[in-house]
């Protein structure tokens, strides 16, 4: 059998062998001499047998790209087989992998520092690594921010990909890794800096969540909103603004140094005119190289505004007059910028009864019977109107009312008439009688005026004085004893309205006696102008005195006079039992008591006028109140008096 000299034996190899790799000769011989041929005995494994170039000896190789990986397998035995083509012998070749060692970074992290006159591809910054097995390095990098504007080469050189000129961005952290294909070292960071670049300024409080709420009639020149930058330069800013619709641009304004958003100084707010009420405005800050923008949207809210009377006072007159009647109306001029708010109206008028306001209108009306004249009522009433807004603004004004008096009521005498005695020969200008009259009215409506009117005694003699006093104006000579004048009294107020009383005087004649003079009042007998009518008058009461004699002589002998009533049988009655039939009348008699004394039936037909008599027996002794009712009630049942 061969005879292997060499084996066993190891190696250690590196796991980043990727080359083809001859790892042990094999030194073996045969014994008689024959060819000795050599094999590997152990598949899938990244190694073979074979001859060395070359030479005829045999050796064991690593294959190429063999993919090792120490984590994986880190060891492989090898069965080594050679034969002489009858005899074999077999040996062990061990290969032990050698881990790999990862590269290091050896200069990050680290910074540095670039102009912004830089150019695309200039040098910024090279990478040093180093690896044990000097494995092929590569490189990966990231930036931020990104994008990235730097590039990084196999020999860890980086550059820019770009121009500088008008760079924002100040700085960049490059995050860089280094790989020898087998181990990863990194990332590790290189901060980049970029000096002489302008940081763009940066609005902090906009926008907004909502858009801001600015109520109508804020005052002129009030801040609502003060909007604030964020820059790492120490610039000047300058603030612009424009509106969307453009005519937000009259109330509101922008102080270009500052950012404050106040108010026109000039235009009022007032939702009721505006178009819209809400604008969008876009603001912009400058630093004189970069900008920034953003929006902010304002919001106009309503604001309940006071109602107002247009003038301080009013007035209105109307005559007294009864409850209910509405009075004039005031034509309240109230102004509200709210035109929608319902406007409701009340009426104060103190202590002084009497009125009532239409809540809608304003119009007043009396809640009493409003009379003047018993002087308890005031002519003129001073009130308060109050105008309430739908949100409870309100607003005041003076309203005098007055009440004119006016002659609605009849001066009155106090009697109806008066008799006055005198003798026909009193002086003139004595004093007859006083006439008395009142009138409700005050004022000029209740002064009075007494006239006489004396037409019927052909000449005036008499006159009357505003106290209503009647004196003699003429001598009453004429008159003679016994005589009655009769005249009128009128008495008339300020309005024209009247009311008259008769007034009776009466003439006689005097007595006189030692120390006195009194009126003597003639007899009738003494007159002979009034012998005719006492001659008539004692014919008519010799008439009347016989008339009474026969009526108490007649009572006496058969009692008060009967009461008779019929009704027709064909009408419900209580004696219908003597009727005939339908055509009959029934007759009741009655005595002073009220007594039923007979009770007949009559035949009143044409073709029998006869008359026949179905009465009732005498003693009845029923009162015709238990028959029927007492009159007048038994004409309302139909019964008639004969």
């Amino acid at each position: 059998a061969p005879v292997v000299y060499s084996l066993p034996a190891t190696y250690d190899l590196s796991e980043d062998t990727t080359a083809e790799t001859l790892l042990h000769t094999i030194n073996v011989t045969d014994p008689q001499g024959t060819t000795v041929t050599c094999s590997l005995g152990t598949s899938g494994v990244p190694f073979l047998v074979k001859y060395i170039s070359g030479t005829t000896r045999y050796g064991i190789y690593s294959q190429s790209l063999p993919n090792f990986n120490y984590n994986s397998i880190n060891s492989y035995p090898l069965s080594i087989i050679c034969t002489d083509g009858t005899d074999s012998t077999t040996k062990t070749f061990t290969v032990y992998l050698i881990k790999n060692s990862p590269p290091v970074i050896v200069n990050l992290a680290n910074s540095t520092s670039i102009p912004t006159s830089y150019t695309s591809g200039t040098n910024v910054f090279t990478v040093i690594t180093t690896d044990p097995e000097n494995d092929q390095l590569s490189y990966s990098m990231t930036c931020n921010p990104s994008p990235c504007i730097f590039v990084i080469y196999a020999s860890g050189l980086i550059q820019l990909n770009t121009s500088l000129t008008g760079q924002t961005i100040a700085g960049y952290d490059l995050s860089i890794t280094v790989t020898d294909g087998k181990n990863t070292f990194g990332p590790k960071i290189l901060t980049v800096t970029i000096t002489g670049i302008n940081n763009n300024p940066v609005i902090n409080n906009l926008p907004l969540g909502a858009p801001l709420s600015v109520a109508e009639n804020t005052a002129l020149g009030s801040t609502v909103y003060t909007v604030s930058v964020t820059d790492l330069d120490p610039d000047v800013h300058t603030w612009t603004m424009t509106s969307s619709p453009g005519t937000g641009m009259s109330y509101f304004t922008l102080n270009s140094g500052t950012g404050v958003i106040t108010t026109s100084s000039t235009n009022a707010i007032n939702y009721e005119t505006l178009a819209t009420s809400s604008f969008t405005f876009t603001i912009t800050v400058s630093d004189g190289t970069a900008t920034d923008t953003e929006n902010l949207m304002i919001s106009i809210s309503n604001v309940n505004e006071v109602p107002t009377f247009n003038q301080p006072s009013y007035s209105i007159s109307y005559n007294e007059s009864t409850a209910g009647t509405a009075l004039p109306n005031p034509s309240f001029g109230v102004s509200d910028p709210d035109s929608s708010d319902i406007k409701t109206y009340t009426l104060n008028c103190g202590s002084s009864p009497g009125f009532t306001m239409n809540s809608v209108t304003g119009v007043v009306s009396l809640s009493i019977d409003y009379d003047v004249d018993p002087g308890v009522l005031a002519t003129t009433v001073i009130c308060t109107v109050k105008v309430t807004d739908s949100g409870g603004l309100t607003a005041t004004a003076s309203l005098t009312i007055n009440i004119n008096n006016i002659n609605d009521n009849n001066p009155t005498f106090t009697a109806s008439s008066y008799s006055f005695f005198t003798t026909y020969d009193v002086a003139v200008g004595t004093t007859i009688g006083t006439v008395t009259a009142t009138d409700a009215d005050l004022g000029i409506y209740g002064s009075i005026t007494y006239t006489l009117d004396q037409t019927s005694l052909g000449n005036d003699y008499f006159q009357i004085s505003s106290l209503g006093v009647i004196t003699t104006k003429a001598s009453l000579s004429t008159f003679g004893s016994g005589v009655t004048a009769t005249i009128k009294a009128k008495v008339t107020d300020g309005g024209g309205r009247s009311s008259s009383a008769t007034v009776y005087i009466v003439t006689g004649e005097t007595t006189t006696t030692s120390s006195t003079t009194t009126p003597e009042y003639k007899s009738i007998f003494k007159d002979n102008r009034n012998i005719a009518w006492v001659v008539l008058s004692a014919i008519t009461g010799a008439a009347i005195i016989g008339y009474l004699f026969w009526l108490g002589f007649s009572i006496y002998r058969t009692g008060w006079p009967k009461l008779n009533w019929s009704k027709s049988c064909a009408e419900s009655n209580p004696f219908k039992n003597l009727c005939g039939d339908e055509d009959d009348v029934v007759s009741v008699y009655e005595d002073e008591d009220n007594d039923v004394k007979s009770v007949t039936s009559e035949r009143t037909n044409e073709d029998n006028a006869s008359r026949y008599d179905r009465s009732e027996p005498e003693p009845t002794n029923r009162s015709i109140r238990t028959v029927r009712p007492h009159p007048p009630p038994i004409e309302s049942q139909g019964w008639r008096r004969f």
